[in-house]
């Protein structure tokens, strides 16, 4: 069991994450379909476990914040894995099984070969 789960992954399974959930978790959904949404206000109600959502913002404020977090440590790209741009379409296959565990990454140097 979980206490956060923190979900940016559009097609995640909504009940197999609150099912994760610990008594009195939270699940933090970003950019969520609106079926999920709805789902949301539902659980937060009728449960201990509750629900949030929020959609990414782009603001000039928020990548700076998000910067800011990196260089200080606390906060860890992931990157599933990455390819050089003449695999450009196997990179997006890639992302679109919703498969992966991190950032898929397209490199233009012409070193990369494959699969970190």
């Amino acid at each position: 069991s979980w206490n956060v789960i923190f979900d940016m992954v559009a097609r995640s399974s909504y009940a197999r994450c609150v099912r994760a959930l610990a008594p009195g978790g939270r699940y933090l959904m970003g950019n969520p379909r609106l079926s999920d949404m709805l789902r949301a206000g539902v659980t937060s109600r009728l449960t201990d476990k509750k629900v949030h959502f929020a959609f990414a913002g782009e603001k000039i404020e928020e990548l700076l914040a998000l910067k800011e977090m990196i260089d200080e440590g606390e906060l860890i790209a992931v990157v599933d894995s990455c390819f050089s741009m003449e695999r450009a379409a196997e990179a997006h296959r890639r992302v679109e099984t919703e498969q992966r565990v991190g950032a898929v990454v397209l490199s233009l140097d012409q070193g990369v070969a494959g699969y970190l």
